[in-house]
């Protein structure tokens, strides 16, 4: 038999094939490729490769989601007394939550008033006492700023008070 007689014509696309190529089954008239495209079947050998890839990169994908989980996990470990911390109150003292009274209210009424005093530059009078001690503000002139405090804050059951030109906020500890 000739090369040509041993081939023949795929009814699909044309090309010649080998019809022994078929492995004996029923099909004439259908290369490899188109039957196939037909059956819908991958040969064994593709479709084993194709699991094992794709078992692979499950794998690889359950293990990266796992190692990322847990990353996340130890970053809130570790942050975790940070974001406790930064949740906790604020201690301001005109929101209530020194306990001040009535005279370290007065007192602290004082220097908002020589703070506006020093802010319109004005000057200032020692007849302005705390209600406390009864004794006048220390006024000091310090590197070209103007602060007056209170004398005693220790009886304010404070360490400090005291207000400057350039911070006209009582500073209070």
């Amino acid at each position: 038999m000739s090369e040509k007689n041993d081939r023949a014509v795929c009814n699909m696309c044309g090309k010649y094939f080998t019809p022994s190529y078929n492995d004996g089954k029923d099909v004439e008239g259908f290369c490899p490729n188109c039957l196939l495209t037909l059956t819908d079947r991958e040969p064994p050998a593709i479709k084993r490769q194709k699991l094992t890839s794709t078992k692979n990169w499950r794998n690889f994908r359950i293990t990266l989601e796992w190692m990322i989980f847990i990353v996340c996990l130890l970053i809130i470990t570790v942050r975790l007394p940070k974001i406790f911390i930064s949740m906790e109150a604020t201690k301001p003292i005109r929101r209530g939550t020194y306990g001040t009274d009535s005279a370290t209210d007065h007192c602290i009424g004082n220097l908002w008033y020589i703070a506006s005093q020093l802010q319109e530059h004005r000057e200032l009078v020692n007849s302005i006492t705390c209600p406390v001690s009864k004794k006048p503000y220390i006024i000091r002139k310090i590197d070209g700023d103007i602060a007056a405090e209170c004398l005693n804050p220790g009886l304010h059951k404070l360490k400090l008070l005291k207000v400057s030109r350039d911070k006209p906020i009582p500073d209070v500890r």
